[in-house]
């Protein structure tokens, strides 16, 4: 899954070069292209799914995603409230989330968890990983195991994309904007590049 969504950010990035010298001295917007690519993969990550956002922006997962980190008044007010006045959260009825993206995060992940079971998909993700503690609290007929609440387990899903998207997409544009100033460092990272994966895999510099 991680190697189709790096050939996926290959590809756009070749549309984004396109035409040869007309486009490239283009402007980019690399903070914009690291949130499409961090969206795919947590979306494989976290929810088992391919949102194709490198492919299409207008994608419901990407949509959804984008929502959560604009900033709006009541955005405002309410991460206002939780990060400092915690205590206040359940009277002033605050929401970490937008309820629209919380229904599409909820209604998402139980989706894919109901099609999990019922077709007895294995694959190496969240989703799988809850799915194994669900089924050892009901071996050890666990019954207050946080597994058995459909909220808990959307949770964690919700924890991977508010930690894995933004924090990531900002980290990786500040590297690159990093390497883009500094053209010694970009070619000692070609060459380690080079060097782990052999020539017949590294990118062309």
């Amino acid at each position: 899954m991680l190697t189709q969504v790096g050939c996926d950010l290959e590809s756009y990035l070749q549309r984004l070069t396109a035409n040869g010298n007309q486009r490239r001295n283009a402007v980019v917007n690399v903070k914009e292209i690291c949130d499409l690519y961090n969206t795919d993969l947590i979306a494989s990550i976290a929810f088992g799914l391919r949102s194709y956002s490198l492919r299409n922006k207008q994608t419901e997962l990407g949509s959804n995603c984008s929502e959560v980190y604009t900033l709006t008044y009541t955005r405002v007010i309410d991460l206002c409230v939780i990060f400092f006045l915690p205590k206040f959260v359940s009277l002033l009825r605050r929401h970490l989330l937008p309820p629209t993206h919380a229904d599409f995060l909820r209604r998402t992940v139980l989706q894919v968890i109901e099609e999990r079971e019922r077709n007895g998909i294995l694959r190496n993700d969240l989703v799988e990983m809850l799915l194994t503690l669900k089924m050892e609290a009901a071996l050890n007929q666990d019954h207050t195991h946080f597994t058995h609440q459909q909220d808990y387990l959307v949770a964690q899903a919700a924890m991977f994309e508010l930690t894995g998207i933004e924090s990531c997409a900002m980290t990786m544009t500040f590297a690159l904007y990093e390497l883009a100033k500094q053209p010694l460092l970009q070619a000692h990272l070609r060459a380690e590049i080079r060097q782990m994966l052999g020539d017949a895999q590294a990118p062309a510099i």
